[in-house]
């Protein structure tokens, strides 16, 4: 004896089937086909086809809703940077750091310092600064990437630690765009997200994590005068070259 499988099909429309039933019967091998008429098994499986669609339809959207979570939740991740141990600000010199500026670091004062940086994209926002690059200027010491000075009518650029990342960009352009203007400068320093209220930092304090820190010349080429509301710091966007 074997077992094999019946599947009925219920359908009150020759294109529409409304009910599925399988069935299981003990026949023998060499069995021949059964008189319908007197064969009444009972089924072991009676699918009503409208209602398992609906049914069919309510998960599938689960899934969809599930995965569509899924890909917020991994974004959301990706792009969450968080702080790291905060910097504790001592007094710094008057002659190498006003201590009436907003960037010049108190004595007692906690700063939020930062490994990383939102993900770069085709349009990175970020906040543009101004910084003097040559010797004495803001930056205190020399450029990170080649240890030397450059003018402020060259543009060139410093990036928080996250985005400067541990020197990938050096020499490198990136692509600003602000104030309806788009121009190129040159990574050749690192805004320090981790450390400041020092000599080699001009006791200035830890950039945030979304600093693009410029050279007079590249807002000249974004149109931003100095007497504009905007000079010195300004929402942008920009992308790697």
């Amino acid at each position: 004896m074997c077992k094999f499988l019946e599947i009925h099909l219920v359908s009150l429309d020759i294109n529409y089937v409304t009910k599925i039933s399988i069935y299981t019967s003990k026949v023998g091998a060499q069995s021949s086909i059964k008189n319908t008429s007197h064969y009444s098994p009972q089924p072991i499986l009676s699918i009503d086809l409208p209602h398992f669609t609906k049914i069919m339809s309510y998960y599938a959207f689960i899934i969809v809703l599930l995965t569509i979570s899924t890909n917020i939740l991994h974004t959301t991740n990706a792009q969450t940077c968080n702080p790291s141990k905060p910097l504790i600000g001592i007094q710094a010199p008057a002659d190498q750091c006003d201590p009436n500026g907003a960037d010049c670091c108190k004595a007692g004062r906690s700063y939020t310092t930062y490994k990383c940086s939102p993900p770069v994209t085709k349009r990175t926002q970020a906040t543009l600064t101004l910084n003097s690059f040559e010797e004495g200027g803001d930056g205190g010491g020399a450029s990170a990437c080649d240890e030397k000075f450059h003018s402020d009518n060259t543009p060139v650029v410093a990036l928080s630690t996250g985005w400067y990342n541990g020197r990938s960009r050096c020499g490198k352009e990136i692509v600003i765009t602000g104030n309806g203007k788009t121009t190129r400068a040159k990574v050749v320093d690192e805004c320090d997200s981790m450390n400041g209220c020092d000599e080699e930092h001009g006791y200035q304090l830890p950039c945030k994590n979304n600093i693009v820190d410029a050279s007079k010349a590249v807002w000249k080429a974004l149109g931003v005068s100095r007497n504009s509301d905007l000079y010195g710091m300004m929402p942008i966007t920009w992308t790697d070259a």
